[in-house]
């Protein structure tokens, strides 16, 4: 399974939260970079700025956690 982005930073944390709900990725591509094998599947993800932020909001988060 791969996921696939538009490219944008963005899109980038939208696919990762993707892979976070439950779908494990063989891989994260851009849509300018995916080459599917023959028995590859893809699964597009949209942009979604409110999860995007939600991601990185996280990840602050979890760094400064670990910082102390």
């Amino acid at each position: 399974m791969i996921i696939v982005f538009d490219g944008t930073f963005d899109g980038l944390l939208t696919s990762i939260h993707a892979g976070m709900k439950g779908c494990r990725p063989n891989a994260v591509r851009s849509e300018e970079h995916v080459e599917a094998g023959l028995f590859d599947e893809l699964i597009a993800t949209v942009t979604d700025p409110d999860i995007s932020l939600r991601v990185a909001n996280g990840w602050e988060r979890e760094r400064y956690s670990n910082a102390s």
